[in-house]
This record gives C-alpha cells, sequence and structure tokens, in this order.
C-alpha cells in the first residue's frame, strides 16, 4: 500500500487520509523522529509501534483509539504525545513508562479515571486533560 524511504531525522505525516489502521511498512521505519497520524479513522495502535525508538512526537490525535498498546513503553525518547478527541476511559497506564515524556496532551475523550502512574513521570511539563 504504502513504500515509505527513511533517513536520519525524518518525520511523517499522514493526517487526514482516513486511515482504517497504521500501514505495517511503519514499523521498519526505525530512524522516523516525528510520526502524525491525526485525523484518521485508526481504531488499534500496533505492537510494532515499538520498534520506532527514535521517536520524540507521536501525534494521533482525531481517531478512534480506546487503548495504547504496552510496546509503546519502548518509545523512551519520546518527549510529546498527543492523544486529543479519542476514545480513551483511562489513562493508559504504559504512560508512566516514558520517563522523557515532556507533553502529554488527552483532551476531548472520556477520561473518568487518570492513573497514578502520573506522579512517576517526572519530566512531565504539560499534561492536557481539558475535556474529559
Amino acid at each position: 500500500m504504502f513504500r515509505f524511504l527513511c533517513t536520519v531525522g525524518v518525520q511523517l505525516s499522514l493526517e487526514q487520509y482516513k486511515l482504517l489502521f497504521v500501514p505495517p511498512e511503519l514499523g521498519g521505519l526505525v530512524y522516523l523522529e516525528h510520526l502524525s497520524l491525526n485525523e484518521n479513522m485508526i481504531s488499534a495502535i500496533p505492537s510494532f509501534i515499538g520498534n520506532l525508538t527514535n521517536l520524540t512526537k507521536l501525534w494521533l490525535a482525531s481517531n478512534q483509539l480506546n487503548a495504547l498498546p504496552g510496546e509503546v513503553a519502548n518509545l523512551q525518547k519520546l518527549k510529546e504525545l498527543v492523544l486529543d478527541k479519542n476514545l480513551l476511559t483511562i489513562m493508559p497506564p504504559v504512560l508512566g513508562k516514558l520517563s522523557n515524556l515532556e507533553l502529554l496532551s488527552i483532551r476531548d475523550n472520556k477520561i473518568y479515571s487518570v492513573s497514578e502512574t502520573i506522579g512517576t513521570m517526572h519530566g512531565l511539563r504539560s499534561a492536557r486533560f481539558e475535556g474529559n
């Protein structure tokens, strides 16, 4: 479906493509630093997201996500995670393992419970929960 050539320092935006799933080809883009999948119809993030260990920004706003896979914990360089306008009902506990996360935006979901792990996120400078 997609063919990608990825070099150091690359960002990839697949916004507004009406994607129903994350293309499996993305799992091999190990040098990817910024991935934006905003404004699609993605309902699940595959486990291969954990292969993208160089990601510093992951934007998943305006999809249909209700959870994140545990492999997100492998994204130790991640500084920005945007999950606005999805279907999340709890703050995914795996987020507590992202020690370098500085910005967490999880606005306009259906969050009724914030995980205690937010207290372990010492690098977090901004957490946005409005609209829950």
